[in-house]
């Protein structure tokens, strides 16, 4: 229109192309061997790649380094890491300059001063199961973990550990994932982690790694409770719709009673899982998980390790897959 006079209509037409398909995760990405300063790494290849980016960093986020590989290559050696340091790593696909999620795992490097004990990163054995990932999981999950003086600080380092390699199973982390809440406990619960707080695995793994130990008596019924009264809740993020998974981590019997709490959790829709350490009394695991097959246990704070892969499955089981989003193809918008 120019003045009071219309012109002819003009008219436009927008071509949207069609999207490109998402570029794979690469499978099982797993530590295979491992030094004081340097771990090895696999994973099993997506076809049609054009290479493999590497990065690794502490835990804190500090000291990144990247490589990128060729697409016939699977493995790779980190070398020149600190000792007895717990590092993130990050394997995704390139397709050109567009690169697919990376899959997530966090590793620690030997102490050489442990006098040959094996920390807790080891090969997978072949009868280990195989387990990588569930990037579509959406849940609500909450770790409620033993700050007692039982565990101690060193032993409670490794519980650190044990949570951030549960976590790197899960990468999709937020409020259109899943939401990761830890609190630790003793005479009384502490909120360490708050539910909706996070949105990036990074960040959410480094905020594990930065919980102190608190010390304290060990009463996980009144935890539980206030679980159930304190985090689940609208209030503290929890999302409508979407399952609430609760793990418990104990190494000796509460002071009070498990009974009532658990009978709650179970009545109030609550999926919860029982990680028993040492001392930790078997019955009243079964107590606070209600089934069997969600009870877990462990000789020793150091063999966490084996129970990461079976109780991450657990946890994608039960979690609710995202639902994909739905894209045109090939449209045609038509502008007058």
């Amino acid at each position: 229109m120019f003045g009071d006079t219309e012109g002819p209509p003009i008219e436009t037409l927008v071509f949207v192309g069609e999207r490109e398909r998402p570029i794979g995760m690469v499978g099982d990405l797993r530590v295979v061997g491992y030094n004081g300063d340097s771990l090895r790494l696999v994973w099993d290849g997506v076809p049609q790649v054009t290479a493999y980016r590497i990065t690794w960093r502490l835990v804190d986020g500090r000291e990144e380094q990247t490589r990128v590989v060729r697409p016939d290559v699977t493995s790779y050696t980190l070398d020149g890491l600190r000792e007895a340091a717990v590092y993130q790593l990050l394997v995704s696909a390139l397709v050109g300059d567009n690169e697919g999620r990376p899959v997530t795992i966090t590793a620690r490097t030997q102490d050489p001063s442990a006098n040959g004990r094996r920390e807790p990163v080891r090969p997978r054995s072949p009868s280990t199961p195989v387990f990588t990932a569930c990037p579509e999981a959406q849940a609500d999950l909450v770790f409620l973990v033993d700050g007692s003086s039982s565990v101690n600080v060193e032993n409670f380092r490794l519980v650190k550990d044990f949570l951030s390699r549960v976590i790197s199973y899960l990468p999709h982390i937020g409020a259109d994932g899943t939401q990761v809440a830890v609190i630790q406990y003793s005479d009384q619960p502490m909120s360490e982690v708050q539910l909706n707080r996070y949105r990036d695995q990074s960040l959410l793994l480094q905020a594990v790694q930065a919980i102190p130990f608190r010390g304290g008596g060990t009463l996980t019924g009144h935890a539980i409770q206030y679980v159930l009264h304190m985090i689940f809740q609208s209030s503290a993020g929890t999302r409508p719709g979407v399952p609430r998974i609760l793990v418990v981590l104990t190494d000796g019997q509460s002071l009070d009673s498990v009974e009532r709490p658990a009978q709650e959790a179970s009545a109030s829709g609550l999926t919860v899982y029982a990680v028993g350490v040492g001392e930790a009394n078997r019955n009243e695991l079964q107590q606070i998980a209600r089934d069997p097959r969600r009870v877990f246990y462990a000789n020793s704070f150091e063999d966490l390790i084996h129970l990461e892969a079976n109780l991450s499955q657990g946890i994608c089981q039960v979690a609710k897959p995202v639902k994909p989003e739905v894209s045109k193809h090939n449209a045609f918008f038509k502008v007058i």
